[in-house]
C-alpha cells in the first residue's frame, strides 16, 4: 500500500506565508501585505490585503505559540467605472487554515494548535465608484479554519473593521458587502477545543454614503466567535462526536453606518458575541456581549439597525449553561428612531439547560420554527431580565422554571407557547400571544407584580394552592380558561375586553 503525504511548500513574499506540509512550528510577527491604491480604470479592481499565514494541504500538523499575526489592510479604489465591474478591497485574514468550504460531512484530519497568540484581521479598504460597480470591503477574520482539529490555548483574536464606500453618482442593481470580520471563524468539518484565557472580538461594519440606488447592502458587525462546524451526531439526537466547552470573553462588532441609503429597506445589526450551530456546548463561565447597532441617516423608514446577540444558539440540541454574563447589543438608530436591542441569549430551535448566569439586556428569547423539538428551555437558576417564548405556526416553544429570578416571562408566538413555573421569582407574566399559551403555576413560584393577558389568543392557566402570589391579574383580551385555582389568587383582578 502506498502512502502519499504532502510535500512542504514554503513561499515567503514580504511576511505573507503559505504552507502545505506535514509538520511545522511558527513564531514571531507575521503580517500580510496591504492592498494597493488604484486611481481609475475600466476593469475590476482587486486591492484586497493578503492573509498573513495560509495553511492549505492535507495531513498538516501546525503548532504556533507566543506569536502575532496581522492580516493585510485593504487598499483604495477611486473612479472605477464600467457596469458589471467590481471593487474588492477586503482585509486579509490573520491565519487561514484550509480554503475548502465544501461540507462533505466528514471531519478533517489536519491539526492546528496555538498557545497565547495575537491574531488581528486586516481592515477593509475604501472605494469611490461610478454606477453599476459592485463592492466588497469587508474586514478579514482573525482566524478562519475549515476541515481541521483545532485547539486554541488562550490568545487574543480580533476581526478587522470593514471599509467605506462613497458613491458619488449613484449605483443601480449592484451589491455592496462591508461586514466586519469575525474574531474566530470555525467552518465546516472542524472540531474545536478552547482552554486558557481566550478573548475574541468581531470587527465593526462599514460606512456607506450613497446618493443613488443599490439592490443589496450588508454592513453588519462581525462575531467574536462563529462556529458553523455542524456536529451531525448531536444535531439529530445521536451520539455527539465533539463537545465544546466555552469560557473567555467574546464581543460582537458594532454595525455599520449609512447616509442617504433610502431606496431599499436595510436591516443591519451588531455582531454576535458567539454564534454556534448544531453542536454539543457547555458554557462554564465567560462574557458574551452583542455589538451595538449602527446609525442610519436619511434611510428608508422601514429599515432597522439591530443590536447583536450576546450568544446565538442555532439548532444546538444539547446546550448547558453553568455560569457566565450575557448581554445583548444596544439597538442602533434609523433617522433618529431607536431600533431593537439584541437578546442576551437567543435560542433558535435549540434545547438548553441553564443552571446559572446573568442574562442582562434583551434577556432570553426562545424562537422555534421547527416541528422536531420540544422542551426547549430548562431554567434552573440564574437571573434574566426576561424569557420570551416565540413559537411559529405549527410549532411549540416551551420553558420550565424551577429556580432563579426573571423580570418578565412572556409569550409572543403564533403557535403553542408553554410555560411551567414550579419555583423561583418572576416579577411579571405577560401573555401577548396570537396563538395558544399554556401556563402552569405550581410549587413555591412567586409572582411579584402581576399577571397580564393582553392579546387575542387562547390561554389555559393552571394554578396550584402552593403558589405564593399572583400579584395583580389583568385580563384584557382573548379567551382564558383557569384550572385548579383558589379564590385567594384573584383578590386584585381586572377583566376587560
Amino acid at each position: 500500500m502506498k502512502i502519499y503525504k504532502a510535500i512542504m511548500l514554503l513561499t515567503l513574499v514580504a511576511s505573507n506565508i503559505t504552507f502545505a506540509q506535514i509538520s511545522t512550528n511558527l513564531t514571531g510577527v507575521n503580517s500580510g501585505i496591504n492592498g494597493l491604491t488604484q486611481i481609475s480604470g475600466e476593469s475590476a479592481a482587486d486591492v484586497s490585503g493578503s492573509d498573513a499565514v495560509v495553511i492549505d494541504g492535507f495531513d498538516i500538523i501546525m503548532a504556533i505559540e507566543n506569536s502575532s499575526f496581522y492580516g493585510g489592510e485593504g487598499g483604495s479604489a477611486t473612479a472605477v467605472v464600467g457596469v458589471g465591474n467590481s471593487v474588492n478591497a477586503n482585509g486579509g485574514i490573520g491565519i487561514r487554515v484550509n480554503s475548502n468550504e465544501v461540507d462533505d460531512y466528514t471531519y478533517g484530519t489536519d491539526t492546528f494548535t496555538s498557545s497565547n497568540i495575537i491574531v488581528i484581521g486586516g481592515s477593509g479598504g475604501s472605494a469611490i465608484s461610478a454606477p453599476g460597480v459592485s463592492h466588497s470591503l469587508s474586514g478579514g477574520s482573525g482566524v478562519s479554519i475549515y476541515e481541521a482539529i483545532v485547539t486554541l490555548n488562550g490568545g487574543n483574536f480580533s476581526g478587522g473593521d470593514a471599509g467605506s464606500l462613497t458613491n458619488i453618482t449613484g449605483s443601480t442593481d449592484v451589491d455592496t458587502i462591508a461586514n466586519g470580520g469575525d474574531g474566530i471563524y470555525i467552518g465546516e468539518d472542524s472540531q474545536l477545543s478552547l482552554s486558557g484565557i481566550v478573548s475574541a472580538t468581531g470587527g465593526d461594519g462599514g460606512s456607506i454614503i450613497n446618493s443613488g440606488e443599490m439592490s443589496n447592502v450588508e454592513f453588519d458587525g462581525g462575531a467574536g466567535l462563529s462556529i458553523e462546524a455542524y456536529d451531525w451526531g448531536s444535531a439529530f439526537g445521536g451520539e455527539s462526536t465533539t463537545d465544546i466547552v466555552l469560557g473567555g470573553s467574546y464581543t460582537g462588532g458594532v454595525a455599520g453606518s449609512s447616509v442617504s441609503l433610502n431606496n431599499i429597506i436595510v436591516t443591519n445589526q451588531g455582531g454576535d458575541g458567539v454564534f454556534v450551530a448544531g453542536n454539543t456546548i457547555t458554557l462554564t463561565n465567560g462574557s458574551y456581549i452583542g455589538g451595538a447597532g449602527g446609525v442610519l441617516t436619511d434611510a428608508n423608514e422601514a429599515s432597522k439597525s439591530l443590536g447583536g446577540k450576546g450568544f446565538f444558539s442555532s439548532g444546538n440540541y444539547n446546550l448547558t449553561i453553568l455560569d457566565g454574563y450575557f448581554n445583548g447589543g444596544l439597538g442602533g438608530s434609523v433617522n433618529g428612531n431607536k431600533s431593537s436591542d439584541g437578546a442576551a441569549l437567543y435560542l433558535e430551535n435549540s434545547i438548553v439547560t441553564i443552571e446559572g448566569g446573568t442574562f442582562d439586556r434583551g434577556g432570553i428569547v426562545v424562537d422555534i420554527n421547527s416541528t422536531f423539538i420540544n422542551n426547549n428551555l430548562a431554567f434552573n437558576g440564574g437571573e434574566s431580565t426576561q424569557i420570551n417564548l416565540i413559537s411559529q405556526v405549527g410549532t411549540v416553544a416551551s420553558a420550565k422554571m424551577t429556580s432563579g429570578n426573571v423580570g418578565y416571562a412572556r409569550t409572543s408566538g403564533l403557535g403553542l407557547d408553554q410555560f411551567s413555573f414550579s419555583g423561583g421569582v418572576v416579577s411579571n407574566i405577560v401573555l401577548n400571544s396570537s396563538g395558544q399559551s399554556d401556563i402552569v403555576l405550581s410549587g413555591g413560584i412567586q409572582i411579584v407584580d402581576g399577571f397580564s393577558v393582553l392579546n387575542s389568543g387562547s390561554y389555559t392557566l393552571s394554578i396550584s394552592n402552593e403558589v405564593a402570589s399572583l400579584g395583580q391579574v389583568v385580563i384584557q383580551d382573548g379567551t382564558t380558561d383557569v384550572n385548579l385555582w383558589n379564590d385567594d389568587h384573584f383578590t386584585d383582578t381586572m377583566v376587560s375586553g
